[in-house]
Parts: structure tokens; sequence; C-alpha cells
């Protein structure tokens, strides 16, 4: 006599949803590696755009990259850049504290939200986050440095004084911070001090324009 198997369904099933898993993975695959290859020509495109002098076609690529990934780290960061290039400084704002966010321990996006804020005046938000860096990046040449122009534009000119001076520290040859200094140190009242800092600065760059105009308002 001939002994029939019986028929196990839940084998055929069991198969069934192993190859069902199975290509779902793979178009899953497809589909993310399409999905990275279209970030990159994104990337690609906003940078030639922005190096050709179109910042808005390089705004919309980047637009487009956080559509298709909206956790990209990059993305983020280059789009709180470009709004700041175009002025749209609360659009700024929001995308590079996404990207802090998206790094946490990362200084770039923290100083990357301070140029917004400083274009928008909003000084004490702006100094706020900049004491907040050197809390962890003591001599951080850009917190330190935007801090100095900050205090300046607030009035605080001692204040700016020493902070200008303290970049100088770590930075000697910066004529910026040079020309800062000079400024600084003038609206204090603090004439010869001033002279001397712009004319150090017309000993190497004759044309300096902010130097020359520092000298003869301090005569």
């Amino acid at each position: 006599m001939v002994h029939f198997r019986r028929f196990s369904w839940s084998a055929v099933l069991l198969a069934v949803s192993l190859f069902a898993s199975s290509s779902g993975f793979a178009q899953n695959a497809v589909a993310a590696a399409s999905n990275d290859a279209r970030v990159a020509e994104l990337f690609e495109s906003s940078f030639s755009h922005e190096a050709s002098g179109n910042t808005q076609r390089a705004l919309t690529d980047i637009q487009d990259v956080i559509k298709l990934a909206p956790q990209h780290y990059l993305g983020n960061l280059r789009l709180g850049w470009l709004s700041y290039a175009k002025q749209r400084y609360d659009e700024a704002v929001t995308a590079y504290q996404k990207a802090a966010e998206l790094a946490p321990r990362a200084l770039e996006p923290q100083l990357g939200v301070m140029l917004p804020l400083m274009a928008a005046k909003r000084w004490a938000s702006a100094e706020k986050l900049g004491r907040a860096i050197l809390a962890v990046a003591p001599r951080n040449y850009l917190a330190t440095s935007r801090l100095a122009y900050i205090a300046f534009s607030q009035g605080k000119f001692s204040d700016s004084e020493q902070l200008y001076r303290q970049v100088l520290e770590d930075y000697p040859g910066d004529l910026d911070m040079m020309v800062g200094l000079g400024w600084a140190q003038l609206r204090q009242g603090k004439r010869d001090e001033a002279r001397q800092s712009f004319k150090q600065v017309l000993g190497v760059s004759r044309q300096n324009p902010g130097a020359k105009a520092g000298l003869e308002a301090a005569k």
C-alpha cells in the first residue's frame, strides 16, 4: 500500500512568507540605492549651482535632498547655510538646529546657528550661544571672533577689545581681528592705541578699507 505524506499548508505558508520577505528586502535595497544616488546627484548639483552664483537653485536642490532624506546631517547643515545666504534667517536657524540634533556633540552646526542670529541682529541669543560654545571649546576662533563683533555691535567696546585681543593671542597675523581691535579701542576713546592698531594693518595691507577708515577717524 502506498502511503501519501500529509500535505503541510504551514510549510507552504512559511516558504511564501520567506520569499515575500526576501523579495521585499531586495526591493527596499534597490530603492535605497536609487535614493542614495539621487541624493548624491542633488548635492553635486547644489555645489555646482552655488559655485556659479545661483544660490536659489543650490537651495532648491538641498530642499529636495531633505525631502528624500530628512535625517541627513550634511543636508540639514547645508540647508542652514544656503537659507542664511538667501537671508531666510528663521529657516536657517531651524535647519542648523536640526543638524545639531543629529550631531549633538558637534560644534559645526552650533557655530552655524550664530550666523543667522547675528544677521538678524538677535545679539542676546547669538551671544548666549557663543558663550555656550566657548564653555566646551574655550579658544574656538569662530566663536570668540563673533563674540567680539557681537559685543561691539551692542556697544560693549571694552568686552569687544578683550575678545579681539584673545583671538590675536592665537592668531597674531589676523588682519581682520587687528582692524576690529582698533575700532573697539577707538570707540573707547583710546585714539593712540587705535592708531597703532590701524597702522600695523596698513603696514602690510596699504589699501585695507577698515584700517584706512579707522585711521582717518582716529585723527
